[in-house]
């Protein structure tokens, strides 16, 4: 009986969580390289995010429009979070320091020779191609 009772608990929990929006089984996030993930949100938005889905727009704070990335740097053009109507933006993560840099313009990044080999791909199409469940 308290096995049925405790299940019934279990399910329950698990229909209004599901209501709410939450992930309890982590779907809703991709890993990229390290600690860093893509998150899709409602409406099919996307985030970077580091171990779970900060507060606002992720680490970059931007709504990610296309995504590359190399071993060392991860490279976003954004659609920012503090704009209505922003045109897009470019912003670099640097893995190794986890510092966000940017905005940048196309022609910042053509002096970056380190960032030549890294071809940015429409978030929907990264997110079919990362692994579930981690790298």
């Amino acid at each position: 009986m308290r096995a049925r009772r405790l299940l019934g608990v279990l399910l329950v929990t698990a229909v209004i969580a599901g209501a709410c929006d939450v992930d309890l089984f982590g779907f809703d996030r991709r890993t990229i390289a390290g600690p860093y993930g893509l998150h899709v949100f409602e409406g099919g938005r996307y985030y970077v995010v580091r171990e779970r889905l900060e507060d606002g727009c992720g680490i970059t704070n931007g709504d990610v429009r296309r995504i590359g990335w190399n071993d060392r740097v991860i490279l976003v053009e954004q659609e920012t979070c503090k704009v209505l109507n922003a045109p897009p933006e470019l912003m670099l993560i640097d893995m190794t320091t986890q510092a966000v840099s940017g905005p940048f313009s196309e022609r910042d990044l053509a002096t970056m020779p380190e960032l030549r080999s890294i071809h940015l791909v429409n978030a929907d199409e990264v997110w079919d191609k990362l692994p579930i469940f981690g790298s």
